[in-house]
């Protein structure tokens, strides 16, 4: 079953949520701020001779847009200096796809340079806003989609260069760094079909576009509702529209009891029934915990591992990167397919791992 597009720039929300990851979900109104850093970045593109032109009024609208525009021409001027020889593309779609065609994994660079021997690159990323963090595995997922968009690239040189602070942030990422980070996004990548979708909550929620269906949301609204009874004021109400700053600071204190309250039954449930054993929920289910393994090929560097695989039916999975799940669905005889997965333990390119899973059923 195809499966969403992993976007680079949600790197962190889907590394960490499955209740994002699993489905599409619609962006939200974008800010002034954003509209104008999208008009900047078209500006550039458009003056440095990319094919997907923006129509004028998508492009820099004032002074200020058309200077920021002006900054990134001087700095690709003094880069080009520095870097002679290297080939250059602006607004450059670099895409994963699994051997099965379900996951996919892209995202746009807005410059990617190549040397001329292919082995380095660089990524510029312009940044409209004022400086700040958090850009860490988005910039990863960057790197290592360069090195499937050119296979010859080992290492990647990432600048965050802010037009509005007129200052640059430089980081190399190289050939460990990749590996890891393929690890884990491999593991999310496979998590997302593998299992129930589980939402968490964390610096990722921020502007997250499926806050609005997010089971952790419903649940603090719901944890809510014992301090509501108490009061005059309208939970459902205040959902759709706060007038004034009262009922901004009552919303306020029920979202952080709910949070607290939330938090705290969550561990001494999950306590209660470590103890005892699945209970039966107010409809008739059973909650509790199960075991499940996860599988996580690793082949890279390993030959024998590699002639494992080349040897059966998966062969068409040998990549650098492949997954469990495009194995499986490659071998349909299941002696066989046990047969590899004893064959790949042994060489040492599959491990097995096992995770806690929490479910309602």
């Amino acid at each position: 079953m195809k499966l969403p597009v992993l976007r680079a720039s949600a790197t962190r929300r889907w590394l960490n949520c499955t209740h994002f990851s699993h489905r599409e979900w619609p962006e939200g109104p974008s800010s002034p701020e954003a509209a104008a850093g999208t008009r900047v970045h078209n500006e550039i593109a458009a003056q440095h001779g990319s094919t997907n032109v923006k129509a004028e009024d998508e492009r820099a609208r004032n002074q200020e847009e058309h200077e920021l525009a002006s900054r990134a021409a001087a700095y690709m001027r003094l880069v080009k200096d520095r870097l002679p020889g290297w080939t250059w593309t602006f607004e450059a779609y670099m895409v994963w796809e699994s051997i099965t065609g379900d996951d996919t994994i892209g995202g746009t660079a807005d410059v990617l340079g190549i040397s001329p021997d292919g082995s380095a690159a660089m990524i510029i990323d312009w940044k409209t806003g004022r400086s700040h963090s958090g850009y860490d595995d988005q910039l990863l997922t960057y790197a290592w989609l360069a090195t499937h968009y050119d296979t010859r690239i080992q290492s990647v040189d990432i600048r965050l260069v802010y037009l509005a602070d007129d200052h640059e942030s430089a980081r190399l990422i190289g050939p460990d760094e990749l590996r890891e980070h393929s690890a884990a996004m491999m593991t999310a990548v496979s998590m997302r079909s593998e299992q129930p979708p589980v939402a968490v909550r964390g610096d990722w929620c921020q502007w997250c576009p499926a806050s609005l269906e997010c089971p952790t949301n419903t649940s603090l609204y719901k944890a809510a509702a014992n301090q509501i009874l108490q009061t005059n004021v309208d939970l459902a109400a205040l959902t759709e529209r706060i007038d004034g700053p009262q009922q901004a600071a009552v919303a306020h204190a029920f979202v952080d009891y709910a949070s607290d309250v939330i938090e705290r039954l969550q561990a001494t449930l999950k306590n209660y029934v470590r103890a005892n054993g699945p209970i039966e929920t107010a409809t008739g289910q059973k909650f509790g915990p199960v075991k499940q393994q996860r599988r996580t090929v690793d082949i890279a560097n390993n030959e024998r591992a590699v002639g494992v695989l080349l040897a059966s039916p998966a062969a068409g999975a040998v990549k650098s990167t492949a997954l469990w799940g495009d194995v499986k669905k490659l071998i349909k005889d299941k002696n066989e397919l046990s047969r590899v997965e004893h064959d790949l333990i042994e060489a040492g390119g599959l491990r097995i791992t096992e995770h806690e899973v929490w479910t309602t059923k």
